[in-house]
């Protein structure tokens, strides 16, 4: 399996991997009836997730989804229009340079503020060691410099 593209949380405006979780409630996509497809080799499970904490309060603010050809309402927000393939040339999930005319069909979705319910702990980590770098799954939250576990008890 290809190294995983983890989620992402931001937490006193800065931004972390999603090096671990152990708990219930995080975004699920078949909880909304979305059947998802792998949005790459760099992410089987078929989605990402953006969230933050505000206030104390974990938000979802931010998804890719891979969906074919279907760009449904989330949380009642419509998909970001597709990027312009020169911005998105850089930025392809499974970390290739891509060609000029590529445009990442899965939708995405920005500016959400999703109270999520999630009870239990999350590891965040960010400045990754490379050097530890394994390429299958996700990489395990002490190959990071800065890492922070967080506690949510009977959230949202």
């Amino acid at each position: 399996m290809t190294g995983q593209i983890p989620d992402e949380v931001t937490y006193q405006g800065k931004s972390y991997a999603l090096a671990g979780a152990n708990g219930t409630g995080l975004f699920d996509p078949t909880a909304l009836g979305l059947r998802v497809r792998p949005i790459s080799t760099a992410c089987w499970r078929g989605y990402l997730a953006e969230y933050a904490i505000v206030d104390g309060a974990l938000k979802l603010t931010g998804l890719r989804l891979g969906l074919d050809d279907e760009r449904p309402e989330v949380f009642g927000v419509l998909p970001d229009e597709p990027e312009d393939p020169e911005e998105v040339h850089d930025l392809l999930p499974d970390g290739s340079a891509g060609s000029a005319d590529y445009v990442d069909p899965n939708p995405k979705y920005s500016g959400l503020d999703v109270p999520v319910p999630f009870t239990g702990g999350l590891l965040i980590g960010r400045d990754f060691d490379s050097g530890f770098y394994v390429h299958m799954g996700f990489q395990a939250g002490w190959k990071y410099a800065d890492l922070h576990e967080l506690i949510f008890v009977g959230a949202a």
